[in-house]
């Protein structure tokens, strides 16, 4: 089973040449595996661990894949972040820790109370919180071409954070605010109850994390002009890899892997605008999924 977000989706590919499709192809050459993918564009983390709790584990899976963006996956799991590199906000699950629990929540509790019992509540939110008309009225603007970067600057400011858009994901720990550090603990909880919940039912966990480095690279150089902090491309993914370290959950360093594979970095990617893997990058990081399945299948229980 895999979760994810865009990157696991993969609308501009045919199911088959995505990373999954890919990957129940390798896999069919050791046993009689399927795949499925638990992916919807734009998920963060929490979203992940709701899935898996509530629809992945009724399939009973033997092992399970998190593919994690940590650019804007960082943005989507907390609530101190909401609206401010996203657009998806408003209805979006969260968690907040009280103690050391996780406690889900959202950006308006009273309101997802209507919403999940009336279906017309739902529909009158849906009209009421339209991001994008929000995003036209703070811009300025009446077109259909919004400036999201005024609109994420805004609601950043609005929730007390110095910097918009995806640069709070690369800051490094001395230039955090506190709320964002609050952000990277949410986060590490998140993954640690997806860990635990997997090692409960003994289904093995591993992860395969998409650095920013190489990723919507025209993006990187308008998020640094933004920032008066020094902020480090690298630091979201190298963070979540000390997470899942720090977890020992195994972790396929895509980085890494595309540095010492010896081909062109943009080969893995759409284009320098469109950041998202290639159909060669989906062909590579299904090889190593399954490099990494291979070397844990012998402490899989399953049956053949």
């Amino acid at each position: 089973m895999i979760l994810g977000d865009s990157f696991t989706l993969a609308t501009s590919l045919e199911y088959s040449k995505t990373f999954p499709g890919v990957l129940e192809y390798l896999l069919a050459e050791t046993g009689n595996w399927e795949v499925i993918a638990l992916a919807v564009d734009d998920w963060g983390w929490a979203q992940q661990l709701i899935a898996l709790e509530n629809y992945g584990l009724e399939y009973a899976p033997d092992i399970v894949v998190s593919q994690l963006f940590p650019l804007n996956d960082f943005c989507n799991n907390c609530l101190a972040t909401a609206n401010t590199c996203s657009m998806q906000d408003e209805q979006r699950p969260y968690f907040v820790l009280r103690g050391t629990k996780l406690e889900q929540t959202s950006l308006h509790p009273w309101r997802k109370v209507f919403r999940d019992r009336f279906r017309l509540a739902a529909l009158a939110e849906n009209l009421l919180d339209d991001p994008w008309a929000k995003a036209r009225r703070i811009s300025g603007e009446i077109s259909d071409a919004p400036d999201l970067a005024a609109f994420f600057e805004h609601n950043s400011r609005a929730n007390g954070l110095r910097y918009p858009d995806a640069i709070q994901s690369l800051l490094p720990p001395e230039y955090q605010q506190q709320e964002l550090k609050d952000c990277w603990r949410i986060g590490e909880e998140i993954l640690a109850r997806i860990a635990s919940t997997t090692a409960e039912r003994e289904i093995a966990y591993l992860a395969a994390v998409i650095p920013f480095l190489y990723t919507f690279e025209e993006r990187w150089s308008k998020l640094r002009e933004l920032s008066t902090a020094p902020i480090d491309p690298l630091y979201a993914s190298t963070e979540t890899e000390r997470i899942l370290a720090k977890l020992e959950v195994p972790v396929i360093p895509i980085r890494a892997k595309i540095e010492m594979s010896g081909v062109p970095s943009e080969q893995y990617f759409i284009s320098l605008t469109d950041g998202h893997l290639s159909e060669f990058g989906h062909f590579r990081l299904a090889q190593w999924v399954y490099e990494e399945i291979v070397k844990i299948q012998g402490a899989v229980s399953v049956s053949q």
